[in-house]
C-alpha cells in the first residue's frame, strides 16, 4: 500500500467518524 493510499484511508475513516459523532449528538 502505498503512502497517500494509506492517508486517504485514515482521512476517509477519520471522516466518517467525525459524521457518526455529529449526528449521534444531533
Amino acid at each position: 500500500m502505498s503512502d497517500l493510499q494509506a492517508t486517504l484511508e485514515f482521512s476517509l475513516e477519520l471522516c466518517k467518524f467525525y459524521n457518526v459523532d455529529l449526528f449521534q449528538r444531533g
